[in-house]
């Protein structure tokens, strides 16, 4: 049996809110700053992030988020809080 194309999804961060933004400035910020001696303490603090980053992440189908043209961070696609509305809304889910 083939899997359809569609079935294939990808994590996507939906910057809803102010929470949203706060968080994905901070995982970017991780990832960014790779200091070996924060290695510890920055791992502890990436899973919590992304415990945090769950409730704001849908998954989509890889056909859709090429169309919407979203850009990756680390395994994960974003959708931007200017955006809401536009491919994201709220009782619909990701829009494309």
């Amino acid at each position: 049996m083939l899997i359809d194309e569609d079935e294939y999804k990808s994590p996507v961060f939906v910057e809803f809110d102010d929470d949203a933004t706060r968080i994905w400035k901070k995982f970017v910020d991780i990832l960014i700053n790779d200091d070996k001696n924060e290695k510890r303490k920055r791992t502890a603090e990436y899973i919590e992030l992304r415990n945090q980053m769950g409730q704001y992440m849908i998954d989509v189908p890889e056909k859709q988020i090429q169309a919407a043209d979203l850009q990756e961070t680390n395994g994960i696609y974003k959708i931007n809080r200017k955006d809401i509305g536009i491919l994201y809304e709220e009782e619909k889910g990701f829009v494309t």
